[in-house]
């Protein structure tokens, strides 16, 4: 039942949000995770059934829909996505996925809190937190490794409760599944270590389970991170470890304030207080030491900062402080302070900015008739992926298609994963438009809706090149795109390719 109703909630809140109504564009790395999720239903659908290599599937398909992230990314993420897309192939299906793990992260909660009325409290100021909604309307694998992440943390409070083989493998079963969804799993290594360090067990150590936590790890997970590292490195800022820690220290003190709220905040520090003076127990432990490995880890791999790399902790930061409210108070003064507590929390941070990104399948929509060969996207990373994702969702036979889709940010510009070394392919207007006719590109989209500020030279040099060839480009009536709800909309222009008639 709990479930149920927090389901309903998170329902609303993306509903209320946006998430149902936007185009797939709200983070750079969304329409990724669209295409890729698409991919691996296609393939569990039509690919496995053929008996087609896996690979030479995903090759193909990334040489229409050159959004395919699988490599950059892990594919645990993409199994429940395709399972949400072959039950209902829309990509509003992803959506109402996220908010399913919403309300699993809901219950979860309200399960280690356990106390009446405030596990029902803890569970819904998780569902209706800010950055929580925010996710949960992207198509993001963020909260399916939170839960994942929960679920190992439940795993090791087992095995410290009475060590076992089964607990200690059915950790590293949890844990591999988690770095198989999202590399910074591997902040969970810090589980068992800092476990350790903060009850001072050390007879654990000479338990053979303790070590035997690694094992599933470096079975399962292992060999796909030691294959993928050649890409997941191509993402990576350039800094050194220490570098971007001190970065990552002053990045996530700025945030902490608002992610967390400053109820949570002063109640960590009277846990880290009481933790350092005493000693801790199992449950305890687990909670602090899931934060510490994955904040860690967030904090010394170079992969840049968002609030949404604080979402592994707030659970167990939540828990923590309301579990602690007992052990300083009374049971009715407690359950009255740590109501107050989670209410005011909930009331600081269940506001999140609306999704409001459109125009970008209503381009493809208006293209779709206009050219079957290729087209070329011109954007930046937000907008080739939003209308890419937007084509092959309306592609009705993704496999057996003709079209192809090439990305301006790769065909007409070189750059790298994260945008650095860049520089422009052509040097001049003749020889774009000649490229254009070699890799036979029917309809053209230039997307002038980022800040000037933003907007690459290669966008300029694209739009300058077809307006000097208007016998041979015709342009279509600009599209409005919105990209943030605050700001003003911008404009997608799209030009068609004039054939000769027969």
């Amino acid at each position: 039942m709990l479930f149920v109703v927090f389901l309903v909630l998170a329902l609303w809140q993306a509903s209320r949000l946006g998430g149902f109504d936007s185009d797939l564009g709200g983070d750079p790395d969304e329409g990724a995770h669209a295409v890729t999720s698409l991919m691996m239903k296609d393939y569990l659908t039509q690919g496995l059934v053929h008996g087609r290599s896996p690979l030479a599937f995903a090759e193909k398909y990334y040489q229409t829909f050159p959004k395919v992230a699988l490599g950059h990314y892990p594919p645990g993420y993409y199994l429940p996505a395709a399972g949400a897309l072959i039950v209902w192939n829309d990509s509003r299906s992803l959506i109402v996925l996220q908010c399913i793990l919403v309300a699993l992260l809901g219950v979860m909660t309200s399960q280690l809190i356990r106390m009446p009325w405030l596990a029902e409290l803890g569970g819904a100021a998780v569902v209706l937190n800010g950055e929580v909604a925010r996710v949960s309307v992207h198509v993001l694998a963020d909260l399916m490794l939170v839960l994942l992440v929960l679920i190992a943390a439940v795993c090791w409070m087992a095995w410290m409760e009475k060590p076992s083989w089964k607990k200690s493998l059915l950790f590293g079963f949890v844990a591999a599944a988690a770095i198989l969804t999202k590399g910074s799993a591997l902040g969970l290594a810090g589980i068992p270590v800092f476990s350790l360090l903060l009850t001072r067990r050390w007879q654990d150590i000479k338990t053979l389970s303790w070590w035997g936590a690694g094992i599933p790890v470096a079975l399962f997970a292992a060999p796909w991170m030691l294959w993928s590292v050649r890409f997941t490195q191509e993402g990576f800022t350039g800094d050194s470890p220490a570098g971007f820690f001190v970065k990552a220290v002053g990045e996530y003190a700025s945030m902490a304030p608002w992610f967390f709220g400053w109820p949570l905040l002063l109640g960590l520090a009277v846990v880290a207080v009481r933790a350092v003076m005493g000693r801790v127990d199992g449950f305890r432990a687990a909670l602090m030491a899931t934060c510490l490995g994955m904040q860690g880890i967030a904090m010394v791999v170079p992969a840049g900062f968002s609030p949404r790399y604080l979402l592994p902790s707030l659970i167990p930061v939540l828990v923590l402080v309301v579990l602690e409210v007992p052990r300083l108070l009374q049971e009715k003064q407690a359950k009255v302070l740590a109501s107050l507590l989670l209410l005011a929390t909930t009331a600081l941070l269940w506001r999140a900015k609306t999704k409001d990104v459109h125009g970008f399948a209503k381009a493809i929509e208006t293209a779709s008739a206009e050219g079957q060969r290729a087209w070329l996207v011109s954007s930046d990373g937000r907008g080739e992926g939003a209308m890419i994702a937007a084509a092959a969702f309306r592609t009705p036979d993704r496999i057996a298609t003709t079209r192809r889709i090439l990305r301006g940010s790769k065909e007409i510009a070189e750059t790298d994963w994260v945008g650095s070394h860049y520089e422009t392919k052509f040097a001049n207007d003749a020889a774009l438009l000649a490229h254009l006719d070699k890799t036979e590109v029917d309809v053209v989209f230039v997307d002038l809706s980022m800040p000037a500020d933003q907007q690459k030279p290669h966008e300029t040099k694209l739009k300058q090149a077809l307006a000097t060839a208007p016998q041979v480009w015709e342009k279509l009536p600009d599209q409005p795109v919105t990209r943030l709800a605050e700001a003003p909309p911008g404009t997608l222009e799209i030009y068609r390719r004039i054939r000769p008639t027969p």
